[in-house]
């Protein structure tokens, strides 16, 4: 007989997660983003303010990803150092972006657990297990198929990266200004690519606006949610 463990997971374990691991809080939030889910949050006056700053921080964080570009790049080519300063209140405003949206994601995928899950039941199941509930409900991506996109996205970003730079920019040419420079936006560029990506998939998904427009949501809608249905 295969044990039975009544405390695989908590609520506790599921934020700190959020908080530390960046695909799962990715997911998290590309799911609270979902029309289905919005509808369900937006029902309470409370979560439907935390829902609103959640969305706005979300297009200030792409604004600034992309002006910090734009700033390194006008650095580069006008050589005023002056430019450079513009990216100071951007990294001070992103990070203050950054730790809010954590919270914020936090706050909001706990809330909807609780509305999904009883105490007792969400101790019995893992992450992905939660994740393939809200998967199987809503047809979106799995917490694993968002892990592999990640993946699959930062493998081809890189050698992509290092064939244009082979290709393009000769190695004599490849001064300490412009590897700086290369270095710098990278990161960015991929951060707004996989977001692009993520976002891409789930659009991509059953639209399920409404639990009757998916047989498979319906379905799973109509479940109890039980220890035993994952």
């Amino acid at each position: 007989m295969i044990p039975s463990y009544d405390n695989i997971t908590s609520t506790e374990a599921i934020a700190s997660t959020i908080d530390n691991d960046r695909q799962v809080r990715h997911w998290f939030s590309s799911l609270l983003l979902c029309p289905a889910i919005k509808s369900r949050l937006i029902r309470d006056e409370r979560t439907k303010q935390l829902f609103k700053e959640f969305t706005g921080i979300c297009r200030q964080q792409k604004t600034i990803f992309i002006l910090i570009i734009l700033f390194l790049l006008l650095t580069y080519v006008y050589l005023q150092k002056l430019i450079l300063l513009g990216i100071i209140p951007c990294l001070c405003l992103g990070a203050r972006n950054h730790f809010r949206e954590k919270k914020l994601v936090q706050e909001l995928s706990l809330t909807l657990l609780s509305s999904d899950f009883e105490g007792d039941v969400i101790r019995k199941k893992t992450l992905y297990q939660i994740g393939e509930f809200y998967a199987d409900k809503y047809r979106i991506p799995s917490i694993i198929q968002v892990i592999n996109t990640y993946s699959r996205t930062a493998q081809n970003f890189m050698i992509t990266v290092v064939i244009l730079l082979a290709l393009i920019i000769p190695a004599p040419v490849l001064t300490g200004r412009k590897i700086i420079l290369i270095l710098a936006t990278a990161p960015l560029i991929y951060s707004l690519l996989i977001s692009f990506v993520i976002a891409k998939i789930f659009s991509a998904s059953c639209p399920d606006k409404s639990q009757a427009t998916c047989p498979e949501g319906k379905r799973a809608h109509q479940r109890t949610v039980s220890g035993t249905d994952l």
